[in-house]
């Protein structure tokens, strides 16, 4: 039943199933039965070496399988073949089966042998391993770890802590994501300003930060030291009116930058009015081929008119 049950799970037959679970290893690999042609060649090669023939190695026997016939095997006696196939089948239990196997695969395992095989280590090398595993393992651990941190716990705190409860702000008028680099602008808007920021120059994206500054953030961080606070209405209008003069003062330069130069004026078109003998009015775009026709007819027709009261 359990051989029914394996052989169902892994779509074997029963009979492979019994195969793996209950045969040895090596009566898996299939041998060629020991024939009686076998038997006389391997025995004729013996004779050869007892008698002192030089042998030509795996060309032996193939020159003694061209030199026996059939019937000449079938012409030995029934206790002759029987010691022959003894002898045979004892011979091959003596020397193990030899498994061939090519080129590539002994190339292949011989690579992955050795490769396994670590080679001996000096201090310079145990060092430069030490180093490379600082960096790419401990140091990027902790980088990503104070990263999240940070990230973690300075946005909820300015959601949470400032806004929500001393500006009374409310959800749809919160921050959705803290945006490093508009960090002035935020402080502006929502009157706030972050204290105690352990780094020098101006406040930066902790991706862009590295590991040890990543951790004395944290640290003050952790020691209350580094926090958000509401600015009073003095410090908020302050900030704001340096803010517009910094921004003034940016467009000005951009502008100062340009020198002037800008699109094009666009050219004037002139309207030239006709009037015919009804009065009325016909307005032509003085670029346009059909206005220049227009024009000229209306001319050419005045000319013949005076050419006709003049006669």
């Amino acid at each position: 039943m359990e051989n029914s049950r394996v052989a169902r799970q892994f779509e074997k037959t029963e009979t492979n199933v019994r195969l793996q679970l209950y045969r040895d290893g090596q009566l898996l690999v299939s041998r060629r039965k020991p024939s009686l042609r076998n038997a006389m060649l391997k025995d004729l090669a013996k004779q050869q070496k007892e008698n002192g023939v030089s042998s030509d190695g795996r060309n032996t026997i193939i020159n003694l399988s061209k030199s026996v016939s059939v019937e000449e095997i079938q012409a030995f006696p029934e206790e002759e073949k029987e010691r022959m196939m003894q002898a045979l089948i004892e011979q091959r239990s003596e020397t193990p089966a030899i498994t061939k196997v090519n080129e590539a695969l002994v190339g292949r395992d011989i690579e992955h042998t050795m490769s396994r095989i670590e080679p001996e280590l000096t201090p310079e090398d145990l060092a430069l391993r030490l180093q490379a595993y600082l960096t790419t393992g401990i140091m990027g651990k902790k980088f990503h770890e104070a990263k999240a941190k940070i990230e973690v716990a300075h946005l909820p705190y300015l959601i949470d802590e400032v806004l929500r409860e001393e500006r009374k702000l409310t959800e749809k008028d919160l921050p959705k994501s803290m945006k490093w680099a508009y960090y002035e602008d935020l402080c502006c808007e929502f009157g706030v300003e972050l204290v105690g920021w352990t780094e020098p120059g101006e406040l930066c994206n902790p991706a862009d930060m590295k590991t040890p500054a990543l951790q004395r953030v944290l640290n003050s961080i952790n020691s209350g030291q580094c926090f958000w606070r509401a600015l009073s209405d003095n410090e908020w209008n302050a900030k704001k009116a340096a803010r517009a003069e910094v921004l003034a003062n940016e467009g000005g330069s951009r502008r100062k930058s340009r020198g002037g130069k800008g699109k094009k004026p666009a050219k004037r078109r002139d309207l030239i009015i006709i009037e015919d003998s009804e009065d009325e009015s016909l307005e032509v775009a003085g670029g346009g081929e059909t206005a220049v026709a227009s024009v000229e007819s209306q001319e050419l027709a005045v000319h013949m008119e005076m050419q006709g009261e003049g006669e």
